[in-house]
């Protein structure tokens, strides 16, 4: 007769083998070795691609035993289901059991492990083409402080390159927003620096003129505000008008 530790109640009193009980954990135990390699595979494909944000980078990780719709399902047949689509994502008690804190824990300390910039300051030094621009600007610089910082961070050279084949009609007129919502005075000079660059890039003059009414405005108003700040040294006007 086995004699070993019963901590499940799988062996009763009389030493008969409860075999649904036996079943049902090695069913989860199977599920949670599956959804732990699943989830595994999920962060290497994550980490492999470069993901801008540690959010993105989770919900990756719980929507990885997500399975696509196939060819005979029926969204009529959508009111049978009761559970909740993403019950993993949602800490739900699906047929998942949720992200716990330890998991939440285990998931940001593999990212950050595989992520050298995580949780530290942006360096704006590390762009160098237009896509690595863009991917930060919109995915890691989520506000106007941290993409006034990224801007003003990058030196002529490094612009320059970055935008060596065109400079975007839409990254245009963020920028410029950005710099007129921006502003300040002791900022001025980084500013209208900028502002000097941008007429050498690529197409710079063909992405001006397709500015919307709000970029045109807000460029109105950097302008303004350079000129009452700068004096009579101040000739972007002249720079822009003539394109």
């Amino acid at each position: 007769m086995w004699k070993g530790t019963n901590s499940h109640g799988i062996v009763g009193r009389d030493g008969e083998v409860n075999f649904g009980k036996l079943e049902k954990q090695i069913s989860t135990a199977i599920e949670a070795d599956t959804r732990y390699w699943t989830e595994n595979d999920a962060k290497i494909r994550a980490v492999s691609n470069k993901v801008a944000t540690y959010d993105e980078f989770v919900d990756i990780v719980k929507a990885s035993h997500l399975k696509p719709l196939e060819k005979g399902d029926r969204l009529s047949d959508m009111k049978k289901f009761t559970q909740p689509w993403n019950c993993v994502a949602g800490g739900g008690d699906g047929s998942g059991s949720g992200e716990t804190s330890a998991q939440s824990k285990g998931n940001e300390e593999d990212y950050r492990d595989n992520n050298s910039n995580y949780g530290t300051e942006l360096d704006a030094s590390i762009i160098s083409s237009v896509n690595q621009f863009r991917r930060t600007w919109y995915k890691q610089c989520t506000v106007t402080s941290d993409r006034l910082q990224l801007l003003l961070n990058m030196s002529r050279d490094q612009v320059m390159h970055v935008f060596r084949t065109e400079l975007p009609g839409d990254l245009l007129g963020d920028m410029i927003c950005c710099l007129n919502e921006g502003f300040s005075s002791n900022l001025a000079s980084q500013i209208e620096g900028l502002l000097k660059i941008l007429p050498d890039l690529p197409r710079f003059s063909l992405s001006l003129q397709f500015l919307s009414q709000k970029e045109t405005n807000c460029l109105t108003s950097l302008l303004q505000k350079l000129k009452q700040d700068m004096g009579y040294n101040f000739n972007l006007s002249e720079m822009y008008d003539a394109h």
